[in-house]
């Protein structure tokens, strides 16, 4: 929750660009410059404040992003960033590091090199005696392009006691819940390393987060207890070295999808540190706007491992340009961007709620004649109907996320999040933020009615995002087109079989010529 002006009771983080109006039970130092400080909080004696201040928007802002890349170090780890001591400390002037290359999120998988499964530094994770399976979990580049291919090659390399086994172990490989591999575990004399190619169907993979489980079912081999030792217990361990192979696939999705920005905030998180992301706020921001662009913020970070750093932030005079996607945010009364960008949106949500406009294409056309005789059916056989467009049946939607391509250029995307009222922004957040509802977040508009989403494909433009080759392109096109390749066959078909007769023709009247010649001098 967001508060201005007043700190709140319990824990608390303070952010402040003029450390003058702060507090003097917080008992700031004088030194100017860039500062984090913790104290006890002066609204609650139990709680505590975390202060993040300068003496202008610039040293927040560099106090902010320092402590964003700072990571504690472990024990088998380095500490990473500014080492942090003390309750007090005045932060230096931050250099920030090179940020991760389009697509190349520090938590998805990479493209141009075998991705590494596991981390040589967590092998117990790895590890086990076969009572639970070794969960690998990864995410891979929400756009990535798997054209006709059907499998990825995954480089298997495990270990496992074979002492311990007896014939019928098995090692059996499941992907989001689809086993898909089942390598045996034979008995042997020693503890035994062995590698195997698995291919990983593209259909049994997610657009982003995915899970593999390897299962280690030992069959234990028959010992008397004087016999059991460390040397004969069951272990499986699934080797560090093992690797998913990405190489060669392409980045291209069909845009507007909503699934990809529930799922891992694209296409913002394109570039892990949101520096072509432009979020338009209203002018005087209520509370509740604030907590769900910072809820947007984070949710962000969480999907790339990567804090949110060169994120831009404007009002709603904001201008469109190129190069940059932009994430609208307010409610219905504030956020006046939404009436400018009215005439680009197939639905609106007004007071009296949501509004979906007419359209006079063939597939609009067809779709309401469907959607009348569905009705229709739904009520002779006395069973609900699920609107395939959106409808204010029984109630107005709590709040709408739409996207659309931007004006502005191609590849390049407006998702609005529309709030009926600042008390639908908590439900929004608790929502989004919940994997089991935001799942029904798809297509190009959703709805939020209470806690629950209804996701519609609402005829409209569609455009990619990524780059695939020409010929690629082609190829889908006319997949998607196929009455019209049909169409366009036939034709090429009659053309060559008048060209081919033509020519047929012509030569039988060279032939005919030469007869008639041979005729005259006989």
């Amino acid at each position: 929750t967001v508060s201005s002006g007043q700190i709140p009771q319990g824990n608390a983080i303070v952010f402040s660009s003029s450390r003058s109006k702060l507090p003097a039970s917080l008992q700031m130092p004088a030194t100017q410059g860039s500062i984090i400080a913790l104290r006890s909080n002066p609204s609650d004696e139990l709680g505590t404040v975390l202060v993040i201040a300068g003496d202008n928007d610039e040293q927040l802002l560099n106090a902010a992003r320092t402590l964003s890349l700072t990571k504690h170090g472990t024990a088998k780890s380095a500490a990473l960033g500014l080492p942090l001591s003390g309750d007090t400390m005045v932060i230096p002037n931050l250099t920030l590091p090179r940020a991760p290359a389009r697509g190349e999120a520090p938590k998805w998988m990479p493209t141009n090199r075998p991705a590494p499964l596991g981390n040589c530094q967590t092998r117990e994770a790895l590890q086990t005696d076969g009572s639970t399976p070794v969960p690998i979990y990864f995410n891979v580049p929400p756009d990535l392009f798997y054209g006709e291919k059907q499998n990825l090659e995954m480089h298997l390399n495990y270990r496992y006691n074979a002492l311990a086994v007896a014939p019928g172990s098995a090692l059996r490989v499941v992907v989001n819940g689809n086993l898909i591999n089942e390598a045996a575990l034979p008995p042997g004399d020693n503890a035994v390393d062995r590698q195997r190619l698995v291919l990983v169907p593209i259909a049994d993979l997610r657009p982003f987060g995915n899970t593999i489980l390897f299962n280690f079912d030992f069959v234990p081999s028959s010992r008397n207890a004087a016999q059991e030792s460390a040397q004969s217990q069951l272990r499986g361990e699934v080797l560090c070295s093992s690797s998913l192979d990405l190489q060669g696939l392409a980045s291209w999705a069909r845009m507007p999808n909503l699934e990809l920005f529930a799922d891992a905030g694209f296409p913002f998180t394109q570039l892990g540190d949101l520096s072509e992301t432009n979020v338009v706020l209203p002018a005087a921001p209520a509370p509740e706007e604030l907590s769900l662009f910072l809820d947007f913020m984070g949710y962000f970070g969480t999907k790339t491992g990567y804090p949110a750093l060169q994120v831009v932030v404007g009002g709603p005079n904001t201008s469109i340009e190129k190069g940059h996607d932009y994430l609208v945010i307010g409610t219905i009364a504030n956020q006046p961007a939404f009436a400018s960008l009215d005439a680009l949106l197939p639905v609106t949500l007004g007071d009296d709620g949501v509004h979906v406009k007419p359209t006079e294409s063939y597939l609009s056309s067809l779709s309401a004649a469907q959607l009348s005789a569905s009705r229709l059916w739904s009520r002779l056989a006395g069973k609900p109907l699920k609107e395939s467009m959106p409808t204010n049946a029984g109630e107005a939607p709590d709040a709408l996320i739409e996207e659309i391509e931007s004006p502005s250029g191609p590849e390049r995307s407006i998702v609005l999040v529309v709030l009926k009222e600042n008390a639908s922004a908590n439900a929004l957040a608790t929502s989004f933020l919940d994997r089991a509802k935001s799942g029904d977040i798809a297509e190009s508009v959703s709805l939020l009615w209470k806690r629950d989403f209804e996701s519609y494909e609402v005829y409209g433009k569609t455009y990619h995002v990524g780059n695939i080759s020409w010929y690629t392109r082609m190829r889908i096109w006319l997949t998607q087109h196929f009455l019209l390749l049909l169409a366009a066959v036939s034709l090429l078909s009659f053309v060559v079989a008048r060209w081919t007769w033509q020519w047929l023709a012509e030569h039988a009247r060279e032939r005919l010529k030469l007869a008639e010649g041979f005729t005259t001098v006989a």
